[in-house]
């Protein structure tokens, strides 16, 4: 878990933001993995288990983002929540996807990609919309935060 706040914002949004920042992070190293296909039947191969790998760091973030205390700052206890009901969906997309990827449905590729790049980009920016002043000025202080790249 991660060390208590006592109460400062900064650290507190810092705890928030680490768990995102590294989910973020190994987001790169898992798409270089997908340019290595040479064919059809390996790209799907690739791609089912890309999609498996994400869904499992969704989850792997989503828990740590449950062990967060309640938030010193205005709307952070909101933010957390609703970044964890949308990565919540996005894991169950990516699930579904994956699953059809593996079953070799070709028509389901396609859509597959769509629902990736919908999905990632939630991913990559769940501050987006959801932050209030207090938020965003504790976030321009929190070292994790600047990890993010929309932050």
């Amino acid at each position: 878990p991660p060390a208590p706040s006592g109460g400062d914002p900064v650290k507190w949004v810092d705890n928030l933001c680490a768990p995102i920042s590294d989910f973020t992070k190994s987001l790169g190293g898992r798409l270089g993995d997908l340019a290595t296909a040479t064919d059809q039947a390996q790209m799907q191969a690739k791609l089912g288990k890309f999609l498996d790998d994400l869904a499992g760091g969704l989850g792997g973030t989503v828990d740590r983002l449950k062990q967060l205390e309640p938030s010193p700052v205005k709307g952070g206890d909101e933010v957390k929540g609703k970044i964890i009901e949308a990565y919540g969906k996005s894991q169950q997309a990516l699930r579904d996807a994956g699953a059809k990827m593996k079953a070799g449905d070709q028509d389901a590729a396609g859509q597959v990609m769509q629902s990736l790049g919908d999905e990632t980009s939630k991913m990559v920016d769940p501050f987006k919309d959801n932050d209030t002043a207090e938020l965003r000025d504790a976030m321009t202080k929190a070292p994790r935060c600047k990890d993010i790249p929309s932050t």
